[in-house]
């Protein structure tokens, strides 16, 4: 009686693993490269002198306890008048996020950043990559890496 190729020996199951490996290392590349791009793209966008019109302290539950200052503006573009509100100033105590607030005032004036193709999209500040981008990103290559040397180790026991 003839006993089955083990997976370790077996090429053709070690080419479709490292297969599937490296095609969801791609799909992890594509998500990193698009998460980096969109983030990277408001460094471009032109900016445009805006208005707070009301900035507050929130408090944000759950895994962690942080208070942000949520900051409400109004700018205008070649377009017409524009809004614009998001979280501003992430802190760990509450007397961090008011020192931020004390920074925005209502009436005073800032500089957003706006998208020229869509003038209604805005951010207070050009995002920049992080720890989880460049994790996602390591992670991608990891995976692509593992791969390839799932299929060249096939290829190797094949021959």
């Amino acid at each position: 009686m003839r006993r089955p190729a083990s997976t370790a020996s077996d090429p053709a199951r070690q080419k479709l693993i490292g297969f599937r490996i490296l095609l969801l290392g791609l799909v992890v590349l594509v998500f990193a490269f698009s998460r980096a791009w969109g983030k990277l793209e408001t460094r471009r966008w032109p900016t445009a002198d805006a208005t707070v019109v009301f900035s507050e302290v929130v408090e944000r539950t759950g895994k962690t306890h942080e208070w942000c200052v949520q900051v409400g503006y109004r700018y205008s573009v070649a377009r017409g008048p524009q809004g614009g509100a998001e979280g501003w100033g992430w802190s760990a105590s509450r007397t961090g996020a008011e020192a931020k607030l004390a920074q925005v005032a209502p009436g005073q004036h800032l500089e957003v950043h706006y998208d020229p193709a869509r003038p209604e999209r805005s951010v207070l500040q050009a995002a920049s990559l992080d720890a989880v981008d460049a994790f996602i990103g390591a992670l991608a290559l990891i995976l692509a890496a593992v791969g390839f040397d799932r299929i060249r180790r096939a290829r190797k026991l094949a021959a």
